[in-house]
This record gives C-alpha cells, sequence and structure tokens, in this order.
C-alpha cells in the first residue's frame, strides 16, 4: 500500500509540472495571435509592417515594443522570465512571412537551462 501511495504522489509532481507548462504554452499562443491580429489589422505594407512589428534582435518597432510591455496583456507581465529571452519576431518585407517565437522560464527551472519556447510562422499581406 505505501508503496502504491508513493507512486501516486510522485505521478502528481509530474502532472502538475506538465499542466503548468501547457498553460504557459497555451498563454505564448494566445499571445502570439494577438500580436497577428494587431498585424492584421495594420497597414500591412511590407516596409511598415516590418518597421512597426519586427523585434527582439536589438531593432523594436513600436508595436512590438506595445504588445511586449502592455500592462494588462503584455508579454512581460503573463509568462515567467520573459525579459531573459525576448520574443523575436521577424518580418520579411517582400513576401509577408512572419514569424514569431516566444521564450520563458518557469519559476523552479534553472535559469541557465534553455527556455521553453513558442514558434509560430503565419503570412500576413
Amino acid at each position: 500500500f505505501s508503496i502504491g501511495i508513493l507512486a501516486v504522489v510522485g505521478m502528481q509532481g509530474s502532472a502538475v509540472s506538465a499542466v503548468t507548462d501547457a498553460k504557459y504554452r497555451s498563454e505564448a499562443s494566445m499571445l502570439a495571435g494577438n500580436l497577428i491580429g494587431q498585424m492584421w489589422a495594420s497597414n500591412r505594407v511590407g516596409g511598415t509592417l516590418q518597421t512597426n512589428f519586427q523585434g527582439g534582435a536589438g531593432t523594436d518597432g513600436p508595436m512590438y515594443t506595445a504588445w511586449l510591455n502592455d500592462p494588462a496583456s503584455g508579454v512581460m507581465n503573463v509568462l515567467p522570465n520573459v525579459g531573459v529571452n525576448k520574443p523575436l519576431v521577424t518580418v520579411n518585407p517582400g513576401t509577408g512571412d512572419v514569424s514569431i517565437t516566444i521564450f520563458w522560464t518557469p519559476p523552479g527551472d534553472n535559469p541557465n537551462a534553455v527556455a521553453h519556447n513558442y514558434n509560430i510562422w503565419t503570412n500576413v499581406q
């Protein structure tokens, strides 16, 4: 009986970890979808789209910065430890191809470990 109880307790820890990771992945998906929606509602001319939304690699557009830092629903306020690896948004102005990669490190994870990530690609033109 004791061995069975220990097994159940061990599985509960794994289940909580899996549910937490699924929650963060779902949040990242929602945040990426929010940014894609903003892109569709904005001026979709390739160069303008790139200037406004590209970010995370040193050149952050104004719409990228607003999405990242929105006090109510911004990436920095929803996912844990995003500041370590900022989300990467790349826009190809010629084709309208957009790639969004969002990184996070769950609380309690080794900060030097590879960050969890969610990546989506779409075309906005």
